[in-house]
């Protein structure tokens, strides 16, 4: 790991065959950066791996097929073992890169001195109102401009421009097995360690399609309230909650209702501008798979 002008490519997949296909096409378009693409499947069965090994680039490949699905904490730590660039960049197997996405990192990480870049994803989901708040100035990195320090929360593993000396220091949390939380126990410990590192790049941007419904991304955020909450850093927990004392009480009898009320809300269009509706409903569902785990 560590050559200086490389970019290593981390893609973690699971049963994501077509999206990756359109994600390696948007990789190979780009002729102007040295480029390592690091792809470790988690246990796909729809052929993704040999679509990856078969696929046709200029760009250098490395690829690893798990054997059995062993969660994207896992997975991922495995790309970090397998790169050679000086800088890692993740993204999903379900985005898109454009052209100038790893230009504009290449860039900041040429004009400040830090030692990771949180970028913006442009969502197009099937519901305009969820597509609305994803893609809102309120929500994420679109809020801050380029340059400045962000808060750890935002350097996820969507679109983010990571040094390979920080991987030196931290390993990702494998027993973070189910959905969720593996990037947030990362990044807390990333700015425990290595404070005012973290700069945003919102100009570097990548595209995910196919966003799915609220209603199915509420269900993720169940399961990783129910699996992954708990086993994360107390302080990390109240990070995420906001309102800490919910964590101390099993509030269900009222989470749930409030949880069902407010989706009837979000549903019917009461408020035209959802955001807080939609933020409130996200917090309902992880704290419902919070109250079930205990």
């Amino acid at each position: 790991m560590g050559q200086k002008h490389l970019i290593s490519i981390i893609i973690i997949g699971y049963n994501t065959k077509n999206e990756l296909h359109e994600l390696l096409l948007s990789i190979n378009k780009i002729t102007n950066q040295s480029i390592e693409i690091v792809y470790v499947d988690d246990g796909s069965q729809d052929k993704s791996y040999d679509l990856f090994k078969n696929f046709k680039t200029q760009h250098m490949k490395n690829g690893k097929k798990l054997i059995k699905n062993k969660g994207r904490s896992y997975a991922t730590q495995r790309a970090i073992d397998m790169a050679n660039g000086a800088w890692l960049f993740f993204v999903r197997s379900n985005e898109v890169l454009f052209l100038d996405t790893l230009d504009q990192y290449m860039h900041m990480s040429k004009s400040y001195t830090a030692l990771a870049f949180a970028g913006s994803v442009q969502y197009c989901g099937k519901e305009k109102r969820l597509e609305q708040y994803l893609n809102g100035s309120q929500h994420g990195i679109k809020k801050y401009q380029m340059g400045n320090l962000v808060n750890f929360k935002h350097l996820l593993f969507n679109n983010s421009f990571i040094h390979c000396s920080v991987f030196k220091k931290i390993k990702l949390n494998s027993a973070l097995v189910k959905y969720g939380g593996e990037e947030l126990d990362f990044s807390y410990r990333f700015n425990s360690l290595y404070p005012r590192q973290i700069r945003a790049c919102p100009q570097a941007k990548v595209l995910r399609k196919n966003y799915p419904s609220l209603k199915v991304h509420c269900s993720r955020l169940f399961e990783f309230g129910h699996y992954n909450l708990r086993s994360l850093n107390p302080a990390l927990q109240k990070e995420v909650v906001k309102l800490p004392f919910l964590l101390y009480f099993n509030l269900n009898f009222l989470i749930t209702p409030a949880y069902i009320l407010l989706f009837f809300l979000y549903k019917i269009n009461f408020i035209t501008n959802s955001f807080y509706i939609i933020k409130s409903i996200m917090l309902c569902a992880i704290l419902r798979g919070y109250y079930k785990g205990s």
